[in-house]
């Protein structure tokens, strides 16, 4: 993260501290852009996959993130009248000695990297079956019209 990046952040942090009012981490396009739409909310996905990759954004903030994107994807669809389509993907656990409750954060943030369709992970719904399986859960807006 460059100095002057951290420092706008840090000045950031302090500003929305002193007002009582929590600083929100997406940029202003993207929060302007946030339950407008299923493009808005997959934009800030991207936003999110970026700052991971680029190592600006650890892992467990990352999927904090992720869960108020869920959120917010979950209340357009009650706004829009649909409901986010659940999608599953199973991986096999090599080492089942390692079973513990952080191996569900082996689940991808998003079920798709490329997020041709948003669906980012439901940690709530995820879980571990037997002792060999870890089934990652997410919620998905509908499929884009063609």
């Amino acid at each position: 993260m460059g100095s002057r990046h951290f420092i706008h952040r840090l000045l950031g942090s302090a500003a929305a501290a002193a007002s009582g009012v929590p600083e929100d981490p997406a940029p202003a396009a993207v929060r302007s852009a946030r339950q407008d739409s299923i493009g808005g909310l997959r934009e800030r996905a991207r936003a999110i996959l970026a700052e991971v990759q680029d190592g600006d954004l650890p892992l467990p903030d990352a999927r904090r993130q992720v869960e108020q994107l869920l959120g917010d994807l979950r209340g357009l669809g009650e706004t829009e009248g649909w409901t986010p389509l659940r999608r599953r993907l199973e991986l096999t656990i090599a080492r089942p000695e390692d079973l513990g409750p952080a191996l569900a954060e082996e689940c991808p943030l998003f079920f798709e990297e490329e997020l041709v369709r948003l669906c980012p992970l439901d940690q709530a719904r995820s879980e571990i079956w037997g002792s060999r399986v870890l089934v990652c859960e997410f919620a998905c807006a509908p499929e884009p019209e063609p």
